[in-house]
């Protein structure tokens, strides 16, 4: 026979309190098991991590996200607070990676600039001849992109319109690394390459325009750089359209604001028909390309990570620091 329990109304409410009580601790200790769960995962970088060490502790801090994400006990504000901690860690330790990467560069040209060498130094160059002749199609299929750049820079020039370094190395006759120079000052601003190739993000204006000087000169690239040149090339049809939009657009925006009735007619040539516009039809000297243009054109450069202090800086309770 069952024994019967009887409850009196007192006994219900004190039962079904503890099972709120205990089901709140349970949420709580969830969301702070995760968010520690983070801070584990991002304390494994140091200033030692390479790019595949990174790379990997990003795919699990992504990891960890997605698993919290398919918890029904953790509430919308608590996945969004996890998923901002989660950007915040990742984003500072990208950061501090790229930083911990310019200053091994700077050591380096340091200690070529004093005594012609650094250690590593034949090992690196040894490297870089072996990665250039394996990757000879990528590198040149990258560097005939940037040919079709030439003809862009005189008339852009005169209208106004900077290609960070192009212009400058158009004056100096260096017609190569012109082209070369303005067709990777685009790429950062254009979300469709962004997303196909990161490896541009990652470097930003400024380290696109390193790696288009060090293509032209074969020096060693990063691990970063060499995936650049590959996503590139992989996705070439892709970036000659979109570089090719961008030309389009700005020179169509140029229209309006150059004065000089050529120039005016050269833009109008490139807003047809962007790099795929006829030599002859935009055709312009840098020599004679004086800024004829009422206002400058910026061209759109590509966002940068910014770091944070420290890792690790979780606490129950507490906030990301921003």
């Amino acid at each position: 026979m069952k024994k019967i329990i009887k409850l009196t109304e007192s006994d219900l409410v004190r039962l079904v309190n503890k099972v709120i009580s205990e089901q709140e601790s349970y949420d709580e200790n969830l969301f702070d098991e995760v968010m520690k769960t983070l801070d584990y995962i991002a304390n494994h970088f140091d200033r030692n991590t390479t790019e595949e060490e990174l790379e990997f502790l990003i795919s699990q801090i992504e990891k960890e996200v997605e698993s919290a994400s398919r918890e029904e006990d953790l509430s919308d504000e608590e996945l969004d607070e996890i998923a901002e901690y989660a950007d915040y860690l990742i984003n500072e330790m990208v950061s501090e990676f790229r930083m911990s990467l310019d200053e091994n560069r700077n050591s380096k040209e340091r200690m070529v600039s004093e005594y012609g060498y650094y250690p590593g130094m034949a090992r690196d160059a040894q490297a870089a001849i072996n990665w250039y002749k394996q990757n000879a199609h990528d590198v040149n299929q990258v560097l005939q992109i940037g040919t079709a750049f030439i003809p862009v820079i005189g008339p852009f020039v005169s209208a106004g319109i900077g290609l960070v370094d192009a212009s400058m190395y158009a004056n100096e006759g260096r017609k190569s690394e012109a082209g070369v120079a303005a067709f990777f000052a685009l790429l950062p601003g254009i979300g469709s390459v962004v997303s196909k190739v990161p490896g541009v993000k990652q470097l930003g204006q400024k380290g696109m325009q390193a790696l288009a000087s060090k293509l032209l000169t074969k020096a060693p690239l990063s691990a970063v750089e060499q995936g650049v040149v590959s996503g590139i090339n992989l996705n070439k049809a892709l970036v000659k359209q979109e570089t090719s939009n961008v030309i389009k657009s700005m020179a169509s925006k140029a229209v309006a604001k150059v004065r000089d009735k050529a120039t005016q007619k050269v833009m109008m040539n490139l807003a047809k028909d962007g790099i795929e516009a006829k030599a002859e039809d935009v055709a312009m000297t840098i020599a004679a390309a004086k800024p004829t243009y009422r206002g400058p054109i910026k061209v759109g450069g590509g966002s940068t990570y910014n770091p944070a202090a420290g890792l690790g800086a979780y606490k129950p309770g507490g906030t990301p620091r921003a």
